[in-house]
């Protein structure tokens, strides 16, 4: 859900509940938590915006995204670098019509997330 936020901004309790696939309240229990941790807090809804409470990213949350991609980043490049680069074109093809079709952030996006490459 972070990682979400970091590519969305504000997001609002439905849209928790959607993404997790969790009843409301249930989403509900999950950002206080993560509110307690400090890696969320409540916004006020943006201009137009009728969906109940939003939350964004704090410093913090946004710290723990960028520290995961990291480390996700340096798992996986080891492995990319023993691909042909045939063979890493079509791994990308691939993982871009998998993200697509997952309804994953799109590549502007993932700047804000922390994949710089």
């Amino acid at each position: 859900m972070l990682v979400v936020m970091a590519g969305q901004g504000s997001v609002s309790i439905r849209q928790v509940a959607d993404h997790i696939q969790v009843h409301p309240a249930t989403a509900t229990r999950f950002c206080e938590r993560l509110c307690l941790m400090n890696l969320i807090r409540p916004q006020q809804a943006p201009t137009g915006h009728h969906e109940g409470q939003h939350f964004i990213l704090t410093a913090q949350g946004q710290g723990v995204v960028h520290m995961v991609m990291s480390r996700r980043r340096a798992a996986i490049e080891p492995t990319l670098a023993r691909l042909s680069p045939a063979d890493r074109r079509m791994l990308v093809a691939a993982l871009r019509a998998f993200t697509h079709a997952a309804g994953e952030p799109e590549r502007h996006e993932l700047w804000a997330m922390g994949w710089t490459h």
